[in-house]
């Protein structure tokens, strides 16, 4: 693991987290995002979409006034290649929100909805308040084997103590990053390189992106040069 958050910052001038924005337009197939909430930002998804109309988008915002905001963002654009859903990242299980309770989805039926190819180029970011732990759960361990084959994944985690009030999970939250951590590297240590690119001791979270061989190859000819 190589931690960048120097680097990104001397570059940048300020922290980020994600780096999907930062690619050449078009450069991926498709792009799913997991907890899509914001519409101001270059890495928020009506600007990816606006940057890259050749990207297919998907967004899952399960928290219902950020999820409307998106749409009217979107709508505003009249983007034909991106895709929003009101649902959650999990097991398939309902989840509680702000608003009561919501649905969920994994990875699989992402993937099998949209007759998606996980050997094309794509990436994906999940920053969903907790929710990120449904990957370790049985119900989607499938979904490894579809993230092994993503280019970029941006992956955020949550503890307990952060002060959260978007989006609560069924299951506590764990004390430490060790649990998300040992799971990320025993599973994507040997398809991918792992970066740190945030950590917010005050808020309780810690952001990896992950990237694939195919883009390690290609990092002289993409930002990644100037930070790698």
């Amino acid at each position: 693991m190589i931690d960048l958050q120097k680097k990104i910052l001397a570059k940048y001038g300020r922290p980020e987290e994600y780096l999907i924005d930062r690619y050449t337009p078009n450069f991926f197939d498709y792009y799913i995002d997991i907890g899509t909430r914001g519409v101001v930002n270059p890495w928020h998804i009506n600007y990816i979409g606006s940057d890259s109309p050749r990207t297919k988008c998907f967004g899952y915002e399960p928290d219902l006034p950020y999820f409307k905001e998106l749409v009217s963002a979107v709508d505003a654009k009249g983007h034909s290649n991106v895709y929003l859903h009101s649902e959650g990242f999990g097991t398939g299980k309902d989840i509680k929100t702000p608003q009561g309770t919501g649905g969920t989805v994994t990875l699989s039926e992402i993937f099998n909805e949209y007759e998606l190819d996980p050997s094309e180029t794509w990436a994906i970011k999940f920053d969903c308040e907790g929710a990120e732990y449904a990957l370790l759960e049985k119900e989607c361990e499938p979904c490894v084997d579809i993230l092994k084959q993503a280019d970029h994944i941006s992956l955020e985690f949550h503890v307990a103590g952060g002060g959260s009030n978007f989006f609560t999970v069924n299951n506590q939250l764990p004390s430490s990053f060790e649990k998300g951590e040992s799971w990320m590297f025993e599973n994507f240590s040997d398809s991918h390189e792992i970066f740190l690119t945030s950590y917010e001791e005050r808020l309780k979270l810690k952001t990896y992106v992950l990237l694939s061989d195919k883009i390690m190859s290609l990092t002289d000819s993409l930002f990644w040069k100037e930070l790698l």
